[in-house]
């Protein structure tokens, strides 16, 4: 019999692997524009668990993820050298 190592769906106490592994694809998407980065269906997610309605605690990451693929990132960019510009680098 082959061992096998157990993937959680929710968070507890860590974040799940699935949620936090679209997370991260969907960052990268945003970095570097390159499609293959992005989830290729938003269907997988209309599949989400069962207990998406019932365990709010276990679900973090999951909500996390989904906010990343709903919301489109946002990148600025700071020009200058001045005062203005120094405080905005340093509010990042």
């Amino acid at each position: 019999m082959l061992g096998a190592r157990r993937k959680p769906l929710q968070d507890a106490p860590a974040p799940a692997a699935n949620p936090m592994a679209a997370m991260l694809l969907l960052r990268l998407h945003a970095l570097n524009g390159a499609r293959s980065m992005r989830p290729r269906r938003r269907r997988r997610w209309r599949r989400l668990p069962a207990w998406w309605n019932t365990s709010a605690c276990t679900r973090a990451t999951y909500t996390l993820a989904l906010q990343r693929l709903l919301t489109p990132a946002v990148q600025v960019c700071v020009i200058g050298d001045d005062a203005a510009a120094g405080e905005l680098e340093r509010r990042r």
